[in-house]
Formats: C-alpha cells, sequence, structure tokens
C-alpha cells in the first residue's frame, strides 16, 4: 500500500502493477474511512494477501494492491483520499462488496479526480480521459486560445511552458501507461495550435504534452484574474473584452 501526493506517480502505480485478471474498485473516502478500510484488507487473517511495491512495482499474482492519492485542500475534500485496490476478483468481492459495501464495477474504472479512467486498449490496461471531459477540453480550446493571443499573456513568459518537474514524473508520464492518454493530449494540443494561428501571427508557445492539461485547466481560471484587486486587473479586463469580441465576429487581427 502506497499513498501519494502526485497524481502520474500514483497513476503509473496502479497501472503498471496490473495482473492479467485483475478487477478495480475505486473510490474518495475521509481520511479515517480510508485507514478502516486497509485496516480491514490487511489484517492478520487476510495478511496473504498483503503487498507493500516498491519504486520498482512489478506484477504480483494473488496479491490485493492499493495506492492512494491525497486529494486537494479544499473545503470539501480536505482530509480525503482517491485511491484504488487492485486484486482478483473472488477476493475483492469478499473484501469490498461484502464487508466494506464498496460496490465493483464493470470494466473500466474512473477516478474521482479530474475524469481519467482506466481502460483497456490493445495492450493492457492505460490511462485516458473520459469522454465528457475530452468533450470539455475541446469546447474550451477555441476560447482559450483567442484569450491567451492578447495582452498581458501573449508577453507573459508564465504562460508559456509548464513547470519544471522531476526526471521521475517525465519518466512515468512517458511510459506505455499513458500512451492513450498522451494521444488525447496530442490531438487537443494540435487543435490548440490551429486555433492560435487564427487569431496572430506570433509565434505559439512551446507547451510539454505532459504540461497541457494543466495548461488548459489554468487558462480557465483567466476570468477569475478580472476581480483579483491587483494592477493587472485593467489589462485582463481589456483582454477579455477584446477575446469575447474577436469570437463573436469570428475575426482575427
Amino acid at each position: 500500500m502506497m499513498i501519494f501526493t502526485n497524481r502520474i506517480l500514483f497513476m503509473h502505480t496502479i497501472s503498471v502493477s496490473h495482473v492479467l485478471g485483475d478487477s478495480y474498485a475505486a473510490g474518495l473516502s475521509p481520511d479515517q474511512e480510508f485507514k478502516t478500510m486497509v485496516e480491514s484488507i490487511f489484517s492478520k487473517e487476510h495478511s496473504d494477501f498483503h503487498f507493500r511495491p516498491t519504486e520498482e512495482v512489478k506484477p504480483v499474482t494473488g496479491k490485493i494492491r492499493i495506492a492512494g492519492l491525497r486529494a486537494p485542500d479544499d473545503a470539501i475534500k480536505r482530509g480525503s483520499v482517491y485511491w484504488i485496490c487492485a486484486g482478483r476478483f473472488p477476493d475483492l468481492r469478499k473484501f469490498l462488496a461484502e464487508e466494506m459495501r464498496i460496490p465493483m464495477p464493470a470494466g473500466r474504472i474512473t477516478l474521482p479526480c479530474d475524469s481519467y479512467q482506466l481502460a483497456p486498449d490493445n495492450k493492457s490496461f492505460g490511462w485516458q480521459l473520459t469522454e465528457k471531459k475530452y468533450v470539455e477540453c475541446v469546447k474550451i480550446i477555441p476560447w482559450v486560445a483567442s484569450m491567451l493571443t492578447e495582452q498581458p499573456f501573449l508577453s507573459d513568459s508564465a504562460w508559456w511552458g509548464g513547470a519544471p518537474v522531476s526526471a521521475r514524473i517525465d519518466n512515468a508520464y512517458m511510459a506505455p501507461p499513458f500512451r492513450l492518454l498522451r494521444g488525447q493530449v496530442r490531438n487537443l494540443l494540435n487543435q490548440f495550435m490551429l486555433e492560435w494561428t487564427r487569431w496572430t501571427d506570433d509565434i505559439p508557445p512551446s507547451i510539454p504534452n505532459r504540461a497541457f492539461l494543466k495548461y488548459l485547466t489554468e487558462a480557465k481560471r483567466l476570468p477569475d484574474l478580472e476581480n483579483d484587486g491587483t494592477e493587472r486587473h485593467s489589462q485582463i479586463q481589456s483582454a477579455l473584452r477584446r477575446s469575447l469580441f474577436k469570437l463573436a465576429v469570428g475575426l482575427s487581427d
């Protein structure tokens, strides 16, 4: 059992420890409920199913594995844990469905955070965005592209690249379990670049595949900055007006 604070490492550990025939359960639980569930599964009578993975996680047949991700520290989810439990179906059915009253999903599972889905592909299991989340990203791209080609964002280097991350996270994201997600992000990034060229002749930003979803998330927060009380208020307000005008008339300048 492992607890993570980084989503990519959490997702990577779950997917690379997959064993053919595994079933999965996922949920969001308050910290104490999560501890109770883990203690029940890893109690003395169930010790044969105990598995503590190292950094080099390898599949272990016949074992139940649990990984948790600390939820964002907000007012609703403070102290909660996103978790996935993996193992042979009869064991999970007994411990989770019967003893813990946690339902067993059929087929794909979706994390209760950011709509990531663990789905089968031609080789094994991999992560991807749910259809709903992917469509949401597609719909927001035209507005994001038109907005970010305005001042002050065009000249703000903070918007032109992702924050630096450790080599361990980069390596995990480039591993096979993320190939489905990388393909989706690549399609979204290509669409973003096409939209960018509609609004300006300036060179578009160089955004790493891994950072693009975070880039979209942060860009969606731009209207909130309009009322942040800083000296950038007038610049942001002007950029919002110009962006909305461009979208309304379908013209670039």
